[in-house]
């Protein structure tokens, strides 16, 4: 994922709650309500799912009181193309056979 300026690097994120409008992403670094973020997750088949969108919620760990609850943001997708769509309808109706399995490398 990529966020806000055009020369930061993709890093893996742990994803939890994705839907049509947008996902949460866990982190313990999140950046500013508003922000613009690039998304990209990685398929098993080679396809990629590509959406832009912007930082919509923000939950930092001292804010959290329920430790099941991880510390990240919420992005709110702002555009993608038909096919990136088609992907996340594809994701919705089984992740378990179209995500990338997590890098135990780069997990955060």
């Amino acid at each position: 994922m990529r966020m806000a300026r055009p020369d930061d690097l993709f890093r893996s994120y742990h994803l939890r709650d994705v839907s049509r409008g947008g996902m949460f992403v866990k982190t313990d670094s999140p950046r500013p309500m508003g922000t613009a973020v690039e998304v990209r997750v990685e398929f098993v088949h080679g396809d990629a799912f590509q959406a832009r969108g912007k930082v919509v919620r923000v939950v930092r760990a001292r804010d959290v009181s329920d430790r099941s609850q991880p510390a990240g943001i919420g992005i709110g997708f702002t555009e993608m193309t038909d096919e990136s769509s088609r992907l996340l309808e594809e994701l919705l109706e089984d992740p378990t056979s179209t995500i990338e399995p997590p890098d135990p490398r780069t997990e955060p």
